[in-house]
């Protein structure tokens, strides 16, 4: 009788279940080693000790719901807790198939009554492990990339709870790929050594200095972790086929490999939580995990990746906690997409020197630096955050800061915006259909939901966060220096302002409207059609609307607000007609004036001026039309996220 366990073996990349049998003895048997089973147990101490492995803690393994070898637990507790709690589908303990004598202990040893309910099977083909060594030792990347994917095998809806379909399921064929996720930290100095026997010295510079990286990530060595090239690419393995495949396999291993360790850093849940209440980061994080579960079985595209990101300036830590990490999860984005991104990215100098034009078209002098910051690495990477409560399946695209030298070297200076990586993700179906159209439905009825639902299309909305992302690093921010009476020499917007909350709600409103502002223009110089340019201004509005129900907690609220009066004055948005609310003539009409007028407003620095125009949107937000609207979204039961949004900069609010 057996129940699997994705147990450590050599060959840890496989991520391989390997079989646990019981005699009804008190007997535990795993490949060549054998164990004793006590009631009251609660860690195998030399699970196995070969191949220089430190001792595995089994308990935590199965409590944790992680991989055969668990490289967190021993020093974090949140993340095993969380897992444990949540269910991750990595594998499953199917202890009913145990000896009758052995259940209680392996019950406490696996730390709870049947979790069947909570992890998934995974099975192999019986000779995988002996065709795979025979594969290395011949020393082909492509042979090895290609059972390397099928070592890997997805997971199951969590709903599904019979042994027999749950092994029918996960079978793999000749030529199956993997609906879900790659385990990076199964590699060990002997996986390397393995691999490395008779690969070429360049295949070797290029992918195995990184995999070393994830030995010292798993054994705790934050600081090696860290100092290594977490973004690495299939680009940087050259041309030839084999190795871009093979290099594509290592980049998502690595990747995940910082999203591992950047859950578990002790200022993770912080982050997360962003704001003072701190304490909740736990929660936070537990929630993603099930959003995780979710994606990665309807979307089997998807793939972990995640970054070192420092975005702890002198203004950018409002609430005394450092921000150090986050993960995400994301897929490759389509062609279209791509080359959409890219055509952006090309205007991008010719957009800000349209910015530049329009204050100087009346002989008028910018009150602060305009233009591009000089210099900025912008790379396009799909991405989704899971977010709020999983049965909303809401996700968030983000823009954070890319590590690079200075980072590294602990130089970076305040306010440094121009090592930008934009985080673009691709719109998921769950969000639309839970969320952008139950809102557009409780607003304006059905008619114009059913027009929406043809409009928000992925590459829509791929536009409308590139525009967003790129324009955060344009014109105005807080830390532009200005000069102001009260000061002999120039300062910073923040300090003149003193008050980060009402400084960061700018900075995302303009981030919003000078995006916006520049879709029209970017369609005529041909990114992307008149179809796209619709959706990506139905979205830039529909953001704002959301943003505005998700008020008061968040920065995107606060900046949306500030936004929403300039546009309502304008007439944009009329809320009586309900089968064209949004009057998208107008609004590249006054985009242009509404840019002037904003960014003005926010790069005086003069916080009694900022502070009125906050004061004078929160009423308009808090009565009349919109007030109105917030109220037959609380009547329809409109989904809120059940977490704070993050304080983040780039985190998307929509």
């Amino acid at each position: 009788m057996t129940a699997s366990l994705l147990a450590p073996h050599p060959f840890h990349l496989l991520g391989l279940p390997m079989v646990l049998r019981t005699d009804g003895g008190g007997s535990l048997t795993c490949g060549q080693h054998r164990f004793s089973v006590q009631p009251g147990l609660t860690a195998l101490n030399t699970f196995l000790a070969e191949e220089n492995q430190r001792p595995i803690p089994l308990h935590d393994i199965a409590k944790a719901g992680l991989r055969g070898i668990d490289w967190t637990t021993s020093r974090n507790s949140l993340l095993a807790r969380d897992l444990a709690t949540r269910g991750r589908p990595v594998f499953h303990f199917d202890l009913s198939q145990a000896e009758a004598a052995d259940r209680p202990a392996l019950q406490h040893l696996f730390g709870a009554a049947s979790l069947m309910d909570v992890f998934h099977r995974l099975q192999v083909e019986p000779n995988f492990v002996e065709q795979f060594r025979a594969i290395v030792d011949e020393g082909n990347p492509l042979a090895i990339a290609h059972y390397w994917m099928r070592g890997y095998l997805g997971a199951l809806e969590p709903t599904q709870h019979d042994s027999s379909q749950v092994a029918a399921a996960v079978l793999p064929g000749a030529n199956r790929t993997p609906n879900g996720v790659w385990w990076p930290d199964h590699f060990t100095q002997a996986d390397i050594n393995a691999l490395r026997k008779n690969l070429s010295a360049d295949l070797k510079a290029k992918v195995f200095a990184p995999m070393s990286m994830l030995v010292a990530a798993r054994e705790g060595d934050t600081d090696a972790f860290l100092h290594q090239d977490v973004w690495y690419k299939p680009a940087h393995l050259g041309s030839h086929p084999d190795l871009e495949l093979l290099g594509k396999m290592m980049a998502d291993r690595i990747n995940l490999a910082a999203a591992e360790l950047f859950s578990t850093h002790t200022d993770f849940a912080h982050m997360l939580a962003g704001r003072a209440e701190a304490v909740r980061g736990a929660h936070f994080f537990a929630d993603r995990h099930a959003d995780v579960a979710w994606v990665t079985q309807h979307h089997p595209r998807i793939s972990f990746a995640a970054g070192p990101g420092e975005n702890a300036p002198k203004y950018g830590d409002p609430f005394g906690v450092k921000y150090s990490h986050f993960a995400l999860v994301g897929y490759s984005p389509s062609k279209a997409q791509a080359a959409i991104a890219q055509k952006m990215l090309q205007l991008r100098e010719a957009a800000n020197e349209r910015l530049v034009a329009l204050w100087t078209a009346n002989g008028e002098v910018a009150p602060f630096p305009t233009g591009v910051r000089p210099g900025p690495e912008i790379d396009i990477v799909n991405a989704v955050f899971p977010f709020g409560h999983a049965n909303s399946a809401s996700y968030v695209a983000s823009g954070f800061t890319r590590p690079n030298a200075d980072l590294y070297e602990g130089n970076l200076t305040n306010g440094d915006v121009q090592n930008r990586l934009v985080l673009l993700a691709q719109i998921m179906r769950s969000r639309v259909e839970n969320q952008a159209l139950p809102m557009a439905k409780a607003l304006f009825g059905e008619v114009f939901a059913a027009k929406l639902e043809r409009m928000l299309t992925d590459n829509a909305y791929t536009i409308f966060t590139l525009a967003h992302e790129l324009a955060h690093n344009d014109g105005v921010d807080q830390n532009a220096k200005i000069s102001i009476p009260s000061f002999d020499d120039p300062i910073s917007i923040a300090d003149a302002v003193n008050n980060i909350r009402l400084v960061m709600g700018f900075e995302e409103g303009k981030a919003d409207i000078m995006g916006a502002s520049r879709l029209w223009w970017y369609h005529e110089q041909g990114a992307f059609d008149e179809a796209d340019l619709r959706g990506a201004q139905a979205l830039y509005l529909l953001s704002l609307l959301r943003n505005l129900y998700m008020d008061p907690p968040e920065i995107h609220a606060t900046g949306a607000r500030y936004q929403w009066k300039l546009l309502v004055d304008a007439g944009v948005v009329d809320f009586s007609n309900t089968d064209n609310p949004f009057d998208f003539e107008k609004l590249e009409h006054v985009l242009p004036a509404l840019v002037k007028a904003y960014t003005e407003l926010y790069g005086s620095g003069d916080n009694g001026r900022l502070m009125a125009h906050h004061e004078a949107a929160l009423a308009l937000c808090s009565s009349g039309e919109v007030g109105e609207a917030k109220a037959k979204l609380e009547a329809d039961a409109y989904p809120k996220m059940d977490n704070p949004l993050l304080v983040l900069d780039g985190i998307e609010g929509f």
